[in-house]
């Protein structure tokens, strides 16, 4: 078996040489001749599987993405072809939480800000979601949260309105990207949500950029209220 990885996936061909012999590539270099004759492709967010790059593949069985998210993967294509798929939700979970973390103790010395009592509003509950709350419970703050998928399987903590998280002193987004839907996540904060937020408030997005509507954000960052 033939199994091709992103070389910045750490330990790749020691965990994955059990199954058959590991080539490496850089992610965004992997192209369908690189495929062709691979039965295994394990990915990252950089590396886009669509027709283009499945064109020359004739015997790929399985592709994998070391991401939670998978809005760089045909899951339609895969599906037709009989391609078999898997993600990693909650892979980046701890890194992400100390992301958050760490970010919030910059913008607290950075703006002299005491964060013990301030609000984080959380949207999107999962694995990540729910370290960021620890760590922002730890540091003395209130965390008010949002997942209308969890809210629907009895999570009542998690059925915060979008408006009571947009009045919190920040916001923190942990959301995959839905493009359409009922649970639509494209542009889930533009420049109303923008403008429902208080002056002075932070917006920090650990979500696929496009959950923010960014020509909205760049303005409202170029008026200095945010």
């Amino acid at each position: 078996m033939r199994i091709l990885a992103d070389e910045a996936l750490p330990n790749a061909p020691e965990v994955f040489s059990v199954f058959g012999r590991v080539e490496l590539k850089a992610g965004r270099q992997i192209n369908a001749d690189d495929v062709s004759d691979a039965d295994a492709l394990i990915i990252r967010s950089v590396t886009r599987v669509d027709a283009d790059l499945l064109s020359k593949a004739r015997c790929l069985k399985f592709v994998g993405t070391a991401t939670a998210g998978f809005d760089h993967v045909d899951l339609q294509l895969l599906k037709e072809r009989g391609i078999a798929f898997a993600t990693a939700p909650g892979s980046n979970c701890i890194s992400v939480g100390d992301y958050l973390l760490s970010a919030l103790l910059v913008l607290s010395q950075r703006y002299g800000l005491e964060l013990k009592g301030k609000t984080l509003g959380i949207v999107g509950c999962g694995h990540t979601g729910t370290q960021v709350m620890k760590k922002a419970q730890a540091l003395g703050m209130h965390t008010i949260l949002r997942d209308p998928p969890l809210l629907e399987r009895g999570h009542a903590e998690c059925g915060a309105s979008l408006e009571e998280i947009l009045a919190c002193d920040f916001v923190s987004l942990h959301v995959p990207l839905e493009k359409s839907g009922p649970l639509k996540t494209y542009h889930l904060i533009g420049r109303d949500e923008l403008a429902a937020m208080h002056d002075g408030a932070f917006l920090i997005n650990a979500s696929r950029g496009s959950v923010v509507d960014n020509q909205a954000l760049l303005d409202v960052l170029k008026s200095g209220r945010l």
